[in-house]
């Protein structure tokens, strides 16, 4: 674990609410010399602690669906349980992929673009890991919620804290394959620059503001945010999914789980909730 101090943390925090902003910007809202903040953020990637920047993708207005598979593993090793995690998160469909302790073994989210094509993927995977998987469950999300880091800052902004929401009624917004081409440069990258975007597709930088500002006024890019290694600064991840019983009881229970400051990520399965929250 690395210890990192109060400036650090808001360094943290300011790039999790928009990691494409300028040095100078964020040296302004923290009142730290620009310089000073350059540093410690080439420290934090140097240390692990920042792994990258990436952009928030709305994949529903683009026609892919979010889909949540739980895995339960049975007569695996080590060895094969790697086999299938690098499996998954080597596909092209695959959002995320984590361990987990508990009922299952694993979780993976992954963004379809219709479920034919999850249906042959799935195929091929019981083709080669249905000795090993004991138990699956599949769901669909209704919608997904991620939340900015508050706990990361010491004001009081629960009540107005910045999220980022895919809802699954979303209609499919067309965009040309120049724009795709943006997207593709910019997602695992945000604070890629824009003259390194725009010597690569042959644009000039103006081209490229332009359409980006418009992807953010379709809100197909809802902002830009820090992958941050949480472990590393002391902190552990909780994932928690509650099945309704009482579905009376949803809105209620979402507004409560809404107002943690260390929530960081929920969404609305069939009769049940998934939340995710951060502890030191």
């Amino acid at each position: 674990m690395r210890k990192i101090d109060e400036t650090d943390k808001k360094i943290l925090y300011e790039l999790d609410l928009n990691s494409r902003q300028p040095i100078s910007q964020i040296s302004k809202k923290i009142d730290i010399h620009k310089n000073s903040v350059k540093y410690r953020i080439k420290k934090l990637e140097k240390l692990g602690i920042i792994n990258n920047y990436y952009t928030v993708i709305d994949s529903l207005k683009l026609g892919y669906h979010p889909v949540k598979l739980y895995l339960k593993f049975e007569f695996t090793t080590p060895k094969i349980e790697e086999e299938i995690i690098n499996f998954f998160t080597q596909n092209t469909q695959t959002w995320w992929v984590a361990s987990l302790e508990g009922r299952f073994d694993l979780a993976v989210h992954m963004l379809v673009k219709n479920f034919k094509l999850f249906s042959d993927f799935w195929d091929v995977t019981l083709k080669r890991f249905n000795n090993y998987i004991g138990e699956e469950h599949f769901a669909q999300y209704f919608y997904l919620t991620s939340f900015e880091y508050s706990y990361l800052s010491d004001k009081n902004i629960i009540k107005k804290r910045k999220n980022f929401t895919i809802i699954n009624d979303r209609k499919i917004t067309t965009i040309d394959n120049l724009s795709y081409r943006i997207l593709k440069s910019i997602a695992p990258n945000a604070r890629t620059n824009l003259s390194e975007i725009a010597e690569k597709l042959s644009l000039t930088p103006e081209a490229i503001t332009y359409r980006i500002k418009k992807l953010e006024m379709l809100n197909i890019i809802q902002g830009y945010r820090v992958n941050i290694n949480l472990q590393k600064i002391g902190y552990k991840n909780f994932k928690v999914d509650i099945i309704l019983g009482d579905y009376k009881q949803r809105d209620k229970i979402i507004k409560y789980i809404k107002n943690n400051n260390n929530l960081v990520f929920s969404s609305s399965l069939v009769r049940r909730l998934s939340v995710l929250n951060t502890f030191s």
